[in-house]
């Protein structure tokens, strides 16, 4: 386990976030509001530049090695995860991955990750809203596990 929690919220996108069914169509609008609201946002992986929404508190950090992943959610101060995937998947490498760190982790009612999320203690299942709703989500669940 790594050590996450800190005293501002600090949402996490990481993976593939480039296509349609890995969220492409919720991380755009999030991070559009993100940039609003102020809210600080990484996102650690697989990102299409053109896609790129620019503000003072979003960073992008690009591709990582799997062994890598902890010590950067922990540098850049990520206290959750926001798994946007659409698509129902079989099997998680990235969830399973961040459970075994014990990050906080938020996602949609669909495929296998929704299994596993509804089993961990740091996890909830979000519905699919505009982003205000789904922030406002995040942050009720980030404030129960504090």
């Amino acid at each position: 386990p790594i050590k996450l929690f800190r005293d501002e919220l600090h949402i996490g996108f990481v993976g593939n976030c480039n296509s349609i069914s890995k969220g492409r169509n919720i991380v755009i609008p999030f991070l559009k509001f993100s940039r609003r609201k102020k809210i600080k946002i990484s996102v650690i992986g697989k990102y299409n530049f053109k896609n790129r929404i620019v503000g003072k508190n979003i960073h992008y950090l690009g591709r990582y090695k799997n062994d890598d992943l902890g010590s950067i959610l922990e540098r850049e101060g990520v206290n959750i995860v926001f798994f946007t995937s659409i698509w129902p998947e079989t099997f998680s490498y990235l969830i399973s991955e961040l459970i075994a760190l014990e990050v906080p982790i938020c996602c949609f009612e669909v495929g296998a990750q929704a299994e596993k999320i509804k089993s961990y203690k740091y996890g909830k299942i979000i519905q699919k809203d505009t982003s205000q709703q789904m922030f406002s989500q995040i942050l009720s669940f980030w404030n129960s596990i504090q």
